[in-house]
């Protein structure tokens, strides 16, 4: 039963992380920060084997875990699988109610809760989000992948200094992590902080992120810098597969219409 619970829960995350990423471009708003479900939520683990960095290695214990503690209960187990089931059919609010009934049953089933909150994000709770997220990172408080979902929720929330907060500390867990240097420099840009910083950390998450490149386009607008924004949105154009380019294509011909800066 455990791979089915494995099976169950990374079908559910990987979708989650998926349709998020294809959200619709919004040039008047271009930082919408990412929030992450975790890509492998369970380890694969046999009984006694070490788990230095494992959802379940919490202080004080032994960083070793037996096979029960990775099982779920029966009902739980059942619940999971009706919350993938709403998903599929895309019915965001019963996959997100399913996974309440299964976090009722074991609240202590971390995984649920990091994809919970990935759901929360979806239907614009960011409150709830947040919640389910400060669970997973009080769990796992050396954990980058919880930590970045806390900051980019902070971040969603406007509580920008407590997003910058979160995200540095992410970075000093994992420094190159271009998802979280993207959600550091929204939230540095959330609170009027358009510094040279900010911008190098967009460029660095651009080749990961393609939406850095439209907050950074807007920054150097802001900069007065319109021809270095007007390359930015060339570039993003360029980038396969990226959402919205109509949008974005609208944007760069306002700036053409515009006078050199």
């Amino acid at each position: 039963m455990r791979h089915k619970v494995l099976a169950l829960l990374l079908i559910l995350t990987v979708n989650c992380y998926g349709q998020g990423r294809r959200a619709p471009v919004d040039p008047d708003r271009p930082g919408v920060p990412l929030v992450e479900p975790l890509r492998n939520p369970f380890p694969v683990v046999q009984s006694g084997q070490p788990m230095n960095s494992g959802i379940y290695a919490q202080p004080g214990m032994s960083g070793k875990v037996s096979v029960n503690e990775l099982l779920i209960t029966p009902k739980a187990l059942h619940e999971l699988e009706q919350s993938l089931k709403a998903y599929k059919s895309g019915d965001l609010l019963s996959s997100a109610t399913h996974l309440e009934k299964v976090l009722a049953i074991d609240p202590q089933y971390y995984p649920a809760h990091n994809v919970l909150g990935t759901l929360y994000i979806r239907l614009h709770e960011y409150q709830k989000a947040l919640g389910e997220f400060e669970k997973t990172t009080a769990a796992q408080p050396r954990s980058a992948q919880e930590l970045h979902n806390l900051s980019a929720t902070l971040c969603l929330l406007k509580r920008y200094r407590e997003a910058e907060s979160a995200a540095r500390a992410t970075l000093q867990i994992d420094p190159t992590r271009p998802t979280t240097q993207y959600v550091l420099a929204n939230a540095l840009m959330g609170q009027g902080h358009v510094t040279d910083e900010m911008l190098e950390l967009l460029r660095q998450s651009s080749a990961e992120v393609p939406n850095a490149r439209l907050v950074l386009a807007h920054a150097l607008i802001g900069r007065g810098a319109t021809d270095e924004a007007k390359a930015e949105l060339h570039a993003y154009l360029a980038t396969p597969n990226a959402p919205g380019k109509d949008e974005v294509q609208n944007w760069v011909d306002q700036l053409e219409k515009k006078p050199a800066q």
